[in-house]
Parts: structure tokens; sequence; C-alpha cells
């Protein structure tokens, strides 16, 4: 699903309640999520390049969040 950066969306709950979303503050903090779990995989491939340290303590994979 594509919110786009001006697009709202409804949410009804089964009790009731109703929320009105931006997608701009969803998909912006997407973005930023994105750009960290990058920094960190970077951070991860050098310290691999690194022969000196012990590969068992580096994490397998980073979890990713996706939208």
């Amino acid at each position: 699903m594509d919110m786009g950066l001006d697009n709202l969306f409804a949410v009804v709950i089964s009790d009731g309640s109703v929320m009105l979303i931006k997608g701009g503050s969803i998909k912006s903090e997407y973005c930023w999520w994105k750009g960290e779990i990058a920094a960190y995989q970077s951070i991860r491939d050098v310290l691999k390049r690194l022969r000196h340290i012990n590969m068992d303590l580096l994490p397998r994979e980073i979890p990713r969040c996706y939208v």
C-alpha cells in the first residue's frame, strides 16, 4: 500500500472507535527506520571484514521492519 505524503486514511476498531491517520507521518518514520537499519548493517559489514574480532559476537541479521 502506498500512502503517499498527503493521503489520509481512517481506522475503525470493532468497539466503534475511529482514528484518522496522516500517511506522511507514517512514511517519514518508515524512512527513518530504513536509514537506521542500513547504518547498522553497514557497521556489521565493516566489522565482518575485520578478521580480528570474533564473528560469533555479531548479529546474524538485523530484523527488518516492513510497511
